[in-house]
């Protein structure tokens, strides 16, 4: 019953910060590829140390 209720309202809620910082990554990495060369896998390869 109420747990229940508050599993699925935490995850998600946890889902919805999990996506909304994810795009504010990738919008950050979009913007610093757009001004260098290598673009946005660049950037991804330079975050997660590839």
């Amino acid at each position: 019953g109420q747990l229940t209720v508050f599993l699925v309202l935490t995850s998600y809620a946890y889902a919805s910060s999990v996506t909304f910082l994810v795009g504010i990554q990738a919008d950050e990495l979009m913007r610093k590829g757009s001004r260098s060369r290598g673009g946005l896998f660049a950037g991804i390869r330079y975050v997660t140390g590839g």
